[in-house]
């Protein structure tokens, strides 16, 4: 499961005692360490840094994960829209308003 901030930090120790792989996205360094000490997977990046995101994305395979439904992510609506744009630029999904 794919986290980030609050989300990462607040629910990712609670999914990975109930038997979940929980990577937490963070742009806090200070983070780091709590996550990684809970068993989340720890990774920090700036979610409003479209570039750094996508890399981080492609890096741990969040795609084919995110594509096949299988990757809950609580991610605020400004980049579930960034990810949206991004998937269509890609061509991984077409929208006929976009």
């Amino acid at each position: 499961m794919l986290l980030q901030g609050p989300a990462a930090l607040l629910e990712g120790p609670l999914l990975v005692k109930a038997g979940h792989v929980v990577v937490g996205l963070t742009r806090n360094p200070g983070n780091l360490e709590f996550l990684h000490s809970e068993g989340v997977q720890p990774v920090l990046v700036d979610v409003f840094d479209r570039e750094a995101l996508f890399a981080v994305l492609r890096e741990i395979k969040a795609w084919d994960g995110f594509l096949a439904g299988c990757v809950m992510s609580l991610i605020s609506f400004n980049l579930l829209r960034m990810v949206i744009d991004h998937m269509i630029d890609q061509g991984f999904i077409s929208c006929p308003l976009a």
